[in-house]
């Protein structure tokens, strides 16, 4: 239960959403678990984890282990592209008119930068996780490392 708490107020800074909270706790929870599932079938890990996305349920509980940052990379991936599609049915327009031009892309397009950033962010922290045996840090900190 206490990712629900930990891994949520992380989300949220990622979405810069801790003074307005657009969104409520139990809808990024669904998020969270939502994305639980895809980096559980993605991936494969020592532990074995339940993911019920109705409830919203993960367990065991995977606040302090190195598969929570990709829990919370990919939730914050997955809500970035539903705000991109959503936006793109009302800002995808341009209007000409002589010597002068409106257009709602730059929205759309900003949100796109931040998509493809997440997107990448996600893999590099996938792909750290999975040189490293499931510790993310160590394909950089290994053996190799210097205590000085």
């Amino acid at each position: 239960m206490s990712w629900q708490v930990t891994l949520t107020e992380r989300l949220r800074y990622l979405l810069d959403d801790s003074d307005t909270t657009e969104y409520s706790t139990n809808r990024l929870s669904k998020f969270l678990a939502i994305a639980a599932f895809e980096v559980f079938n993605n991936i494969s890990l020592k532990n074995s984890y339940s993911v019920d996305t109705t409830i919203p349920s993960i367990n065991p509980d995977p606040e302090s282990t190195p598969v929570a940052p990709l829990i919370v990379l990919k939730a914050y991936e997955i809500i970035l592209r539903q705000e991109y599609k959503k936006l793109a049915t009302t800002a995808g327009w341009k209007i000409n008119d002589d010597r002068s031009s409106i257009s709602g892309q730059g929205a759309l397009d900003v949100l796109k930068d931040l998509l493809n950033k997440a997107a990448k962010q996600y893999k590099d922290a996938e792909v750290s996780y999975l040189t490293s045996d499931g510790n993310i840090g160590m394909a950089v900190m290994g053996p190799y490392t210097s205590n000085q």
